[in-house]
């Protein structure tokens, strides 16, 4: 609520880091909050969390910031409930902000797979599962303004652009280019 009006003719990208669901709900609930010139500007949307649900739930890192996920008691089917029930609420705001007449109807929400980590052959099926789990979510919503990016498949077509589980300028700056296509 204290970022500065907008513009007329310049373009503010404002990021939110969300490294799980209830993050990326709570950053839209925020815009909403902010009322007033937010809602009333073109906005678009980007949303891609599951990087950290594949660390915690899926590979049981110790690092991992949410105890609950790495207790050897979740199973992985838990694990992805749990994923899914998180992104539920967060495409349903989604949803509202692409319709006819509302903030990102004309640029349009995103949301994205997990980006190519170039992993080792034993993570692929973890990966799989929580794209997976995205992809069907987002099919039966998507739209001209909802639309799915699958960052895993377009980082495959480059995997030496990849350093240890982190894209290089030249993939994310095509991801982008992949993304922004579709909004402008």
């Amino acid at each position: 609520s204290e970022a500065p009006e907008p513009t007329t003719g310049a373009t503010r990208i404002t990021l939110f880091s969300a490294q799980f669901w209830d993050h990326a709900l709570t950053a839209m609930e925020t815009v909403d909050a902010s009322g007033g010139s937010w809602l009333s500007s073109q906005m678009a949307f980007l949303v891609q969390v599951s990087t950290w649900d594949i660390y915690c739930a899926g590979m049981k890192l110790s690092w991992c910031p949410r105890k609950d996920l790495i207790d050897p008691s979740l199973s992985d089917e838990d694990g992805i409930a749990e994923f899914k029930a998180g992104m539920d609420p967060v495409l349903a705001k989604l949803q509202d902000y692409c319709e006819p007449g509302r903030p990102a109807a004309q640029l349009g929400c995103v949301v994205g797979t997990t980006t190519f980590q170039n992993p080792a052959p034993s993570r692929i099926p973890i990966y799989k599962r929580y794209n997976d789990a995205i992809r069907h979510a987002v099919e039966p919503i998507s739209s001209d303004t909802l639309r799915l990016v699958d960052f895993w498949i377009l980082g495959q077509a480059m995997p030496d652009e990849n350093v240890l589980g982190h894209g290089s300028p030249v993939e994310n700056l095509w991801n982008w280019q992949v993304m922004l296509s579709g909004m402008c």
